[in-house]
């Protein structure tokens, strides 16, 4: 058996703005690829500066 040579993708990028923040490492969450500054517990709901 022989399988097709696999694709490296870069890992996933925090999709948080815009422009995006881009940083990495990011989890998922249900609202999308998050880094640890940008998680939905701490940009929900939040006030402006």
């Amino acid at each position: 058996m022989s399988s097709a040579p696999r694709e490296d993708k870069p890992p996933p990028s925090c999709e948080y703005g815009n422009p995006r923040c881009g940083a990495r490492p990011a989890r998922f969450y249900p609202c999308g690829w998050k880094c640890d500054r940008h998680q939905p517990a701490r940009t929900h709901r939040r006030t402006a500066p």
